[in-house]
């Protein structure tokens, strides 16, 4: 690990989004679990698989608008004003994958999303043509790390950067799945399932 870096320090956002934007990988915290993230890309997603340990597994793309949510995923109109309701928010939200997204997002026939409501990681995201993939910084199977002293040695020695900002009280994003004719709950995380319903009346 090269740098300590901080999320409320302007100077390390700039260097973290240049190095994101070369290819690096990074451990970060966010508005829920330390993430492990990269850019959109192919060899983000290898370089992920090798360091999890694992393959033919999707992974969650952080976005900072609706209209990059468009590019990779199908948002009917009444799911789309209910996510700019929602969003930004620990709310992942699996929907239909776009035809026009790269073959490499998400699986065959869907993607999981979120716009984070962390103002450090959406401007890493911004300028990101299709923003960053995101799992938690654990090896599979192993227990999800809630600080930087849990991660795995072995992802830590081939990361450069680790970006945080003091955040002591980690817990997981609510997953919800918006892919059919009704609203599915996949995972009941730090987003209260009830907020969510009250929006998503109407699917």
């Amino acid at each position: 690990m090269e740098s300590e870096l901080k999320w409320y320090i302007p100077a390390d956002c700039l260097l973290l989004k240049k190095a994101v934007e070369q290819g690096d990988l990074f451990i970060g915290s966010t508005d829920t679990v330390l993430g492990l993230m990269g850019a959109v890309s192919p060899d983000t997603i290898k370089e992920i698989d090798s360091l999890k340990q694992r393959k033919e597994k999707p992974y969650l793309v952080l976005v900072d608008s609706i209209e990059k949510v468009s590019k990779i995923a199908y948002v009917k109109p009444q799911i789309k004003k209910g996510l700019e309701e929602l969003w930004p928010a620990p709310v992942t939200v699996i929907l239909p994958k776009s035809k026009l997204a790269p073959s490499f997002v998400g699986s065959e026939q869907t993607v999981a999303v979120r716009i984070p409501n962390h103002l450090g990681l959406c401007s890493i995201i911004k300028d990101l043509p299709y923003g960053l993939l995101s799992t938690s910084a654990n090896i599979s199977g192993e227990p999800v790390p809630y600080s930087f002293s849990d991660v795995s040695d072995s992802i830590k020695e081939a990361l450069r950067f680790y970006i945080e900002d003091g955040q002591k009280d980690m817990k997981a994003s609510t997953i919800i799945d918006l892919t059919g004719d009704t609203l599915k709950v996949i995972r009941e995380g730090t987003y209260p399932i009830e907020k969510i319903e009250a929006i998503f009346t109407d699917v």
